[in-house]
């Protein structure tokens, strides 16, 4: 039998690369050769437009039997194929959000965007960040989305997947007066997940100023809470294979940090791991407990994202893979797998590893799917 994998892409933003007092200077990347695992090729479906964004990957599969299933898991048996689930947005104010799917083994066949039921206002759903939680017992896959709920509040959205007949429906609509503008979550329950703020008021005044008023909180299915504060740029979040830790990426600090969960979801950091990189969105192999970490080296072109379209710039893509010890609490090694300095693959935002093939997804029009022969 074959194994569901579930991957989701959608919206970020963010920088990578090198070290610097002002968030708002490119990263020095001159010393960098553009490289890569094994042969890349772009993944069919995507428009060559502004319209149309890939960025927030999430890959759901595997055997269930690698772990307990009281534990948060990403992957589970639930059909006889092998697909990855990419979501995208559009991020012009008439192009809808779409959720598209991948199949890692008909690569050639690119994306197809999956239907939606359910009682999703469309016209308001602009997907950003996401997480897959698998109901073990059930046998079924729910994928929480951050929207950016156009021209209301922001809100996380609950789909439940339908594996055979490839649909998504919409579930529930979670809203709290602690989402305020939200980048990414990772779920801990069917009901429960963490969230992150990643700026408060105005994300281009608060760059150029270097101003550290990002948060992540804790929503327990009732209600949201701040856990930690005082965050310059927080991009991505995601746990550890067994559940454990939490990893955040924090722009503006250029560092991937690790954090222990405690038994009230409150976190204390336990690393920081300097990366030197304006780090974006975050994933684990769940089969080897590696981190995998993208990016992209000019927060201006994150900026010009958020805004009217100028399309005048490229940016620097690069993707990390830390390998971890200690269940995941410790990070004993980095491999910079890939760096393109943006004229082939530009504004990289998201990384993930499923069978020696790495997924990237990026702020740009384009998605990438590169060979990792050295793995």
């Amino acid at each position: 039998m074959r194994r569901l994998a579930v991957v989701v892409c959608i919206v970020g933003f963010v920088t990578l690369f090198g070290s610097k007092t002002s968030w708002t200077q490119p990263v020095e990347t001159n010393d960098i050769s553009n490289h890569q695992p094994g042969l890349c090729s772009q993944v069919p479906g995507f428009y060559v437009s502004y319209l149309f964004l890939s960025d927030g990957c999430e890959l759901g599969g595997f055997s269930r039997m690698w772990f307990p299933a009281q534990q948060p898991m990403h992957y589970v048996i639930l059909d006889d194929a092998e697909y990855s689930l990419a979501f995208s947005f559009g991020k012009h104010p008439t192009t809808l959000g779409k959720l598209l799917l991948f199949d890692f083994n008909k690569p050639k066949h690119g994306v197809r965007q999956l239907h939606i039921l359910g009682y999703l206002d469309r016209g308001r759903f602009s997907p950003h960040g996401l997480n897959i939680w698998i109901d073990i017992k059930h046998n079924l896959i729910y994928i929480f989305v951050v929207n950016h709920n156009a021209n209301t509040k922001e809100t996380v959205e609950k789909f439940l997947f339908d594996a055979k007949r490839r649909r998504l429906y919409h579930v529930r609509t979670y809203d709290d007066p602690a989402f305020i503008h939200l980048a990414d979550i990772v779920a801990t329950g069917k009901e429960s997940f963490y969230f992150i703020n990643f700026f408060r008021y105005d994300l281009n005044w608060e760059v150029h100023r270097s101003l550290r008023v990002g948060n992540v909180g804790f929503y327990d299915g009732r209600r949201g809470r701040t856990v930690l504060t005082g965050l310059g740029i927080p991009t991505g979040i995601m746990t550890s294979s067994d559940g454990r830790y939490v990893y955040m990426a924090e722009l503006g600090a250029e560092t991937l940090n690790i954090y222990a969960r405690k038994t009230d979801y409150a976190l204390s950091l336990v690393q920081e791991v300097p990366l030197n990189s304006f780090v974006d969105k975050i994933d684990v192999d769940v089969a080897t407990g590696d981190v995998w970490v993208a990016g992209h080296g000019d927060i201006e072109f994150l900026l010009d994202d958020f805004g009217p379209p100028k399309n005048t710039s490229v940016s620097p893509s690069q993707v990390f893979r830390l390998s971890m010890s200690d269940g995941g609490s410790t990070m004993i090694g980095v491999e910079d797998v890939y760096y393109n300095d943006g004229t082939e693959f530009s504004g990289s935002t998201v990384a993930v590893h499923y069978r020696r093939h790495v997924l990237i997804g990026s702020i740009d029009t384009k998605m990438l799917l590169c060979e990792v022969r050295h793995a």
